[in-house]
């Protein structure tokens, strides 16, 4: 998509998506659910570069767009006109990026407040690069919650301001990353505030929790089919199609979300069995065969 109208559906400011949503308000809402879902599941690991960085948007953001994970090929700006680098620097910048990852030791400093400032730079600069065409934030937020966890650190991201963290992602842009040091700080969970230790929870525990994740899982999926057959279905009225073609947009519609259902059901499955493998141990004699 080399121009700016390629990204949009014709004559609205609406991203094209995979589910035909053509309202922001609805497509906003099917995409944070589906993204909730998909992070729930782990991003992709890396050696945190620009490959890693795009693996985990085209993780995130594989049900909704196209181009997911696919670097934006316009130039943009929200606030200021260099707010962004140009899309044809976005390899050199995400490389010098990259460096600093290796030159600042961000991944091997254990001291809290030493990581929360390393670690402003780079993701404050991460943002600059501004690499996607939507979904930047929230691709940087899990980009720096891996960070967190290679150098030691269990970061809280319902811990940061979504106010505060705009306005660092700005200053950040201009060369001061204080505001963004500091709501990392905030954000990470401190020794004494972690969560009990795998082997003081009992297996009927973590069963209980894994249910409880289960369910809320299939009801963000079910919403957010629910909310893009709206979409779509709305959509074909204001083209004025037929209800033939109004009822084969819908099967062909449901079929995916199906295909969505079994995948989703699948992947709780393994999550379930590994679960068993990390309390129980590996089976043995006729059960392992």
């Amino acid at each position: 998509m080399a121009d700016w109208e390629d990204y949009l559906y014709p004559g609205t400011n609406v991203l094209r998506n995979k589910l035909g949503i053509q309202d922001n308000r609805a497509l906003a809402r099917a995409e944070l659910l589906a993204l909730r879902l998909r992070a729930d599941e782990g991003c992709p690991a890396g050696s945190f570069d620009l490959e890693h960085l795009q693996a985990i948007h085209r993780h995130l953001f594989q049900d909704v767009y196209e181009w997911a994970g696919q670097l934006r090929q316009v130039d943009l700006f929200k606030n200021e006109r260099d707010e962004y680098v140009p899309h044809d620097r976005i390899e050199i910048a995400m490389h010098d990026v990259h460096r600093r990852v290796a030159e600042t030791n961000v991944l091997g400093t254990p001291d809290p407040s030493e990581f929360s400032a390393k670690a402003a730079e780079i993701i404050g600069d991460t943002s600059h690069v501004h690499p996607f065409r939507e979904g930047n934030t929230r691709t940087e937020l899990q980009f720096l919650q891996q960070l967190g966890e290679q150098a030691g650190h269990t970061i809280d991201l319902t811990r940061i301001d979504r106010d505060a963290w705009h306005e660092a992602k700005i200053q950040s842009g201009r060369g001061n990353y204080g505001n963004m040091d500091d709501q990392i700080l905030a954000a990470i969970v401190l020794t004494l505030e972690k969560p009990l230790p795998l082997a003081q929870r009992t297996f009927e525990q973590a069963v209980q929790d894994d249910e409880l994740r289960r369910a809320r899982e299939i009801q963000d999926q079910c919403d957010t089919q629910q909310e893009a057959l709206k979409a779509v279905m709305a959509a074909a009225d204001r083209s004025g199609k037929e209800p033939p073609e109004r009822e084969a947009i819908r099967r062909a519609f449901e079929e995916k979300c199906e295909e969505q259902q079994v995948a989703l059901a699948r992947q709780q499955q393994e999550r379930f069995d590994r679960l068993k493998l990390l309390y129980k141990g590996p089976p043995s004699g006729p059960e392992r065969e």
